[in-house]
Formats: structure tokens, C-alpha cells, sequence
């Protein structure tokens, strides 16, 4: 899993686990959600505004790699020490 993602993942989770939360609705462990780190974000802005110009309506995706539930589960119990 990317280092950003994993970051997003833990983040999302933690404000979760804040919250008085312990389950995350979002399918079986199979269900992948794609993610963009910041960093990426950043990478295609700057592109885009320093690049050729584009079209009126031109739509630019930002996704990294999508992650599992499970892979979420795994990283997010890595960070707080729980396997």
C-alpha cells in the first residue's frame, strides 16, 4: 500500500475510533476504495496549471492505487499496534 494512502486510511480511521466508533460500514474485506495522497494531488495541480492549456470541461482523475478493506484493516492495525 502507498505510504500517502496508508496515512489517509490511518487518519479516517482514527477520526472514526475518536468518535466512540468501532465498525466501518463499507463492504467485505475484498471492497477496495481508491485514494490519492495529497502529494499526488499536488503533483497534478501543479502539471495542470504549468502545462498546455485544456479544454473548457476537461476532467483530470487523481487516483493512486485502490485499497482494500483488509488492507485497511492491516495498516491501520500496524499503526496502533494490533494485529
Amino acid at each position: 500500500m502507498p505510504q500517502s494512502s496508508m496515512k489517509i486510511c490511518a487518519r479516517r480511521l482514527l477520526s472514526l475510533a475518536r468518535a466512540g466508533g468501532d465498525r466501518l460500514a463499507v463492504g467485505p474485506e475484498t471492497t477496495a476504495m481508491p485514494m490519492a495522497g495529497a502529494e499526488d494531488v499536488a503533483c497534478v495541480a501543479a502539471a495542470v496549471l504549468t502545462g498546455p492549456m485544456l479544454p473548457s470541461g476537461t476532467v483530470v482523475r487523481v487516483m493512486a492505487a485502490a485499497v482494500t478493506n483488509e488492507e485497511t484493516a492491516e495498516a491501520f492495525g500496524a499503526i496502533v499496534g494490533r494485529s
